[in-house]
């Protein structure tokens, strides 16, 4: 859920607006910390820092807008940021600080958002990767993430629509969950490997996996939709909701010690009609202390996992807002 200012907000602020325009010149930190809303129309040749070491309740607001441009920017504490104009290098979300990357809105280098910060990937492209830590928030409809995008700790995306890992031909870029994070795919693209670590969680009901699915550790990858099936030592199974796709895999041994992962080909059709053939791995070999061996597995009733990993993301959003 967004935290980004409405149009009658900024009306409402109107007084408060600073046009910040190219006669700034050249200072080495623009900073604004005063609480009020800011609208940035013309290059600052600058780095920008929105309530760095000030806690503002609500935070300070800027808006940035086509044409407009900074070096780097970060966020703290209750700011928000809508951005449509570019950066030379990055922009880091830190604290509670909310940021909304816009359509014609790009970023030279990468995106990140730590502690508790909310990113909102509307529109636009990232120039390189994305990186949610912490307990930041993520979704991810409609940019375009040219390289990898990762979600660590205890981070949670949603990915809607959008692309991750455009820059396809320079490396297999792709999505990467560890630590206890939760991720939940409906749409969208991913050029390359969708892997899972730690005891995170990712749910798959529709987009396009260009790569491998790959689960380490403890992780669990869900797949929901219909029609599943597993392809291993020249055998094709059907299966069933619940299914394991471990149950039915090869279990490979590349190194001669005793087996590495289980193996195989999954096919299907995902929630939203489009369809899955991907090459899978599973690797069951160190285990989370405490904690289940990983696997994917067909979903018992299509939409329900979906629906919680959503639902549940909507309710960590909700308490942060």
């Amino acid at each position: 859920m967004s935290r980004r200012i409405s149009w009658w907000g900024r009306a409402v602020c109107a007084a408060a607006i600073s046009l910040c325009a190219a006669s700034l010149g050249y200072a080495e930190t623009l900073a604004f910390d005063d609480g009020q809303c800011h609208i940035v129309n013309e290059p600052v040749y600058a780095d920008m820092t929105l309530d760095y070491g000030v806690v503002n309740v609500p935070g300070t607001y800027v808006d940035m807008l086509a044409g407009s441009s900074a070096v780097s920017i970060r966020t703290y504490h209750n700011a928000v940021l809508d951005f449509a104009g570019s950066t030379n290098t990055d922009i880091v979300a830190h604290g509670s600080s909310t940021v909304t990357l816009l359509a014609g809105g790009h970023t030279n280098f990468g995106l990140a958002a730590h502690d508790d910060a909310v990113l909102n990937l509307l529109g636009g492209t990232v120039g390189e990767g994305v990186v949610l830590d912490g307990s930041a928030i993520g979704c991810l409809d409609g940019a375009t993430v040219m390289y990898d995008m990762v979600i660590r700790d205890s981070a949670s995306l949603e990915i809607k629509s959008g692309a991750i890992g455009a820059n396809a031909g320079s490396f297999p870029w792709g999505l990467y969950v560890d630590g206890s994070s939760a991720v939940a795919v409906s749409g969208g693209s991913i050029a390359s490997h969708c892997v899972v670590r730690g005891i995170s969680v990712v749910s798959l009901s529709g987009g396009v996996i260009g790569g491998d699915l790959q689960v380490y550790d403890s992780g669990t990858m869900y797949l929901e939709g219909t029609g599943f099936t597993v392809t291993a030592n020249g055998v094709t199974t059907s299966l069933l909701p619940g299914d394991r796709l471990s149950d039915y895999g090869q279990y490979v041994d590349p190194y001669g010690q005793g087996g590495d992962h289980w193996s195989g080909v999954v096919s299907g059709t995902l929630a939203d009609g489009t369809a899955l053939t991907c090459l899978f791995a599973i690797f069951d070999k160190s285990p989370v202390d405490g904690q289940g061996l990983p696997d994917i597995v067909v979903v018992p009733e299509p939409g329900t996992l979906g629906l919680l990993a959503v639902c549940g993301l909507a309710i960590l959003r909700r308490r942060k807002a």
